[in-house]
């Protein structure tokens, strides 16, 4: 099996300690022998210093060695016994019974901050899903596995097998509601409950959501927010969350389960690309031997990245993939007997009601939500038999109308099925447009809906509400929720498809997972209930939204339609002929943002479009390409494209500076213009902006790999600019916990490169640099 590089010294966990301001350990030892030393250290509490004494144990110790140590033990004051997880000698079990502290250095630095873990466990513990069943999952040798989840097998397994390394990413492929986050609580809780040493980090977008966008820009203070986020925060640990999350995952005190992952990377496209964070995450598993998991919707994946990157890293010893399987019949049955147990008559009548519903929409029939809908609507039924199944061929939409039919009668709710199918998505649609989602909106609803009901009767439904299958009461808050989130996504795909009440969705506040979602469910419905070509009702409801909402909308719908349409097998003109036929010809009035991938876009025209930090990925342009009047925002250099240097880009469109940074480079490299000392300056810019922290006045540590990715890669002079960069601006650095190189600024010029920061300037030592790479550069080409 291939080893991580996991060398990890006491001194780099002491170190991070002292960042406290109550703990305190001299990094040079007192004494020593070939395999032990002494650290003496203090705690400072209310003003009065309590000092201890560190003997450290190496994981070479031989019982020799312990002995020594031992000794060394019994003649200082407060001595505490640390030793490396890997060592493993009888003798340390009789120095604990003898009285001595003994503790591996995970367990040492989980004591520094065991109540915040505990808090933090017990809110997980809290999370624990109800009724869970394992999916089948196809695993990356191509077989589907169930029992024991192969997840919780990578997570815990102390071999992958052969050919894979420890450090490790576990991709999660899955659709939305099919159940990624009910597994991940369960993973989660079931290595709570194994009362092991190890933490289940889970992290998932209601966590990080609310952090500054500069600090989601970080993995490490995005992963470590999650203590946070449960009021368990570790402040001492702020600006150093890089050391503290490296050592933490070399020593196997975490298990990091990231949910949601295409959602952070939505919400992070406009400060990085995709490759760049999934890249960074990779690096922290190799660099830690941590294994990782991140999920994704496969819809997302399979749009949003590009197929090369996921090719390179499924051949990648670093990287598996996993996909969950829609649920079958026998899994169904599983599930139905956990929610009614015994009740045979109840189990039997789901089993049926899942088979009639598969019939026409298995794989969508197959996720996890719609069990628990349809376990629902039996449950509500008490086993009746349903005479009629799917009066249209969307089984969301029957499930719901089912459900608010036999609430009806067992409430004796004043409105029929369809008019609180009606109440519910006006309610939905009311709280994407900012509306509090209270009894009053609620009543409101019923009120458009039922006009003639008074209000004593809308009061006593709103009442009666409170046991809804389709809608919950929070007791304390006294808001009103979905009990499934896909339902209130469908509501709101009905009411877009349906209504195509285009104006009102300009006011929906939702986040880029949401949105995705939702665009995802419309194109379903579409081309589920369009019979002819779903093309042309797709057209009708993007030329709509262009109108009425937003071109970004209009543009996302046109992509997701596209993909559902023509997927990525198809030839790149399949999938442009598709787009054209969508948006109309010439390309009108959009704003793309995000990644376009696998299209030919040649003798293809762009009028008043906005290029909103967009990247074009794998596609063809020519030189009868047209942009006119159209608007680049942000963004990097094209990745595999082909043509566009040759493009046209007519004057009435605009660039701002970083737009315009990539597309001369884009034309430098297809010869249309030459490079300049206006591109060398903006490429030095570039890697100086690295160093400087948001506040422009302070300078932080950039990781070696980290200094060659985004825009500088598109250059046509990295290689040169960078190594010159190096060899006169910076210094090697060693970070904590981390076998890679990293780079700080070179104390003498820190000034130098703050001056830039404040003033967009030259000077100094950054000047020195500008000349010499112009002398190589710009008179080698003149």
């Amino acid at each position: 099996m291939i080893q991580a590089n996991q060398i990890l010294e006491f001194t780099d966990v002491a170190k991070l300690l002292n960042y406290s301001r109550s703990t305190n350990i001299d990094l040079d030892p007192k004494e020593s022998g070939f395999n032990w030393a002494r650290y003496a250290g203090k705690n400072t509490l209310r003003g009065v210093d309590y000092p201890f004494n560190v003997i450290y144990l190496k994981s070479s110790a031989s019982n020799a060695d312990l002995a020594e140590a031992i000794s060394c033990a019994k003649r200082v004051q407060n001595p505490e016994l640390v030793h490396a997880a890997s060592l493993k000698l009888v003798e340390l079990k009789r120095a604990s019974k003898e009285g001595l502290k003994v503790l591996d250095t995970k367990a040492y630095l989980a004591s520094f901050i065991h109540d915040e873990l505990s808090g933090y466990t017990e809110h997980l513990k809290e999370e624990k899903p109800s009724h869970y069943i394992d999916p089948n999952i196809k695993t990356p040798s191509g077989f589907n596995k169930k029992t024991p989840n192969p997840l919780l097998n990578f997570l815990l397994d102390p071999h992958l097998g052969a050919g894979y390394s420890d450090g490790t990413v576990a991709v999660v492929l899955a659709e939305a509601g099919q159940g990624k986050t009910y597994m991940c609580k369960h993973l989660a809780s079931t290595i709570l409950e194994r009362g092991s040493d190890v933490i289940p980090i889970l992290i998932d977008s209601s966590q990080w959501k609310n952090m500054p966008v500069a600090d989601q820009r970080s993995l490490s203070k995005t992963i470590l927010n999650c203590l946070h986020h449960y009021g368990c925060p570790v402040p001492w640990l702020t600006s150093h969350e890089d050391e503290f999350i490296a050592i933490a995952l070399k020593l196997d005190l975490f298990k990091i389960i990231f949910d949601g992952f295409d959602e952070y990377l939505l919400s992070n496209r406009d400060v990085a690309q995709e490759e760049d964070v999934i890249d960074a995450i990779r690096n922290l598993a190799e660099e830690t031997g941590a294994r990782i998991i991140i999920t994704s919707r496969t819809s997302y994946w399979h749009a949003s990245i590009d197929s090369q990157i996921d090719q390179r890293m499924r051949e990648s010893t670093s990287c598996l993939f996993y996909e969950m399987v829609p649920f079958e019949e026998t899994h169904a049955n599983n599930y139905f007997l956990k929610r009614f147990g015994s009740n045979d008559r109840l189990v039997s009548s789901a089993d049926k009601l899942f088979r009639n519903l598969a019939a026409s929409a298995r794989d969508l029939v197959g996720r996890g939500f719609i069990l628990n809908l349809i376990a629902d609507v039996v449950g509500s039924s008490d086993g009746k038999s349903f005479a009629t199944i799917l009066a249209s061929s969307n089984a969301i939409d029957w499930l719901i109308r089912e459900l608010c039919q036999r609430d009806r009668h067992r409430q004796e709710l004043p409105f029929n099925s369809e008019q609180q199918f009606s109440i519910l998505r006006m309610f939905a649609e009311e709280i994407a447009s900012g509306a509090s989602p209270d009894s009053e909106l609620l009543e409101l609803c019923m009120e458009v809906v039922q006009p003639v009901l008074d209000r004593g009767s809308r009061q006593k439904a709103v009442q009666s509400m409170t046991s809804h299958p389709i809608l919950q009461m929070d007791g304390s808050s006294r808001k009103w929720y979905f009990r499934e989130e896909q339902v209130r996504t469908y509501l709101l795909a009905h009411f877009l498809a349906n209504e195509q009440q285009t104006s009102r969705v300009a006011r929906w506040v939702l986040t880029p997972g949401e949105q995705q979602d939702l665009i995802q469910t419309v194109v379903e419905i579409l081309t589920l209930e369009t019979i002819a070509s779903p093309t042309d009702s797709i057209k009708t409801l993007i030329d709509a939204l262009k109108i009425h909402c937003s071109g970004r909308f209009a543009a996302s719908l046109a992509f997701a339609a596209v993909e559902k349409i023509t997927p990525k097998g198809k030839s790149h003109l399949e999938r442009t002929e598709c787009l054209v036929e969508l948006c109309g010809s010439p390309i009108k009035d959009f704003e793309f943002s995000g990644t376009i991938s696998s299209f030919n876009f040649e003798n293809v025209s762009f009028i008043k479009c906005k290029f909103d930090h967009a990247t074009f990925i794998n596609c063809e342009f020519d030189a009868k390409t047209e942009f006119a009047e159209c608007s680049f925002r942000g963004g990097i250099a094209p990745i595999r494209c082909n043509g566009l240097g040759e493009s046209i880009f007519l004057d009435s469109t605009s660039f701002d500076p970083f737009a315009q940074m990539w597309i001369d480079q884009v034309r430098v490299n297809a010869g249309k213009r030459q490079y300049s000392e206006s591109d060398l300056r903006n490429d030095i810019g570039i890697l100086l902006e690295r160093f400087l922290n948001k506040g422009r006045v302070m300078l932080r540590t950039v990781q070696k790999s980290n200094l060659t990715r985004g825009a500088i890669r598109s250059s046509k002079y990295a290689d040169q600019i960078i190594e010159e960069f190096r060899k006169m601006l910076l210094e090697e650095h060693h970070l904590s916990g981390v076998s890679e190189t990293a780079y700080n600024i070179r104390q003498e010029f820190k000034n130098d490169v703050i001056f830039f920061g404040q003033n967009n300037s030259f000077v100094g030592q950054i000047n020195k640099l500008f000349i010499t790479l112009k002398n190589k550069l710009l008179n080698t080409l003149n």
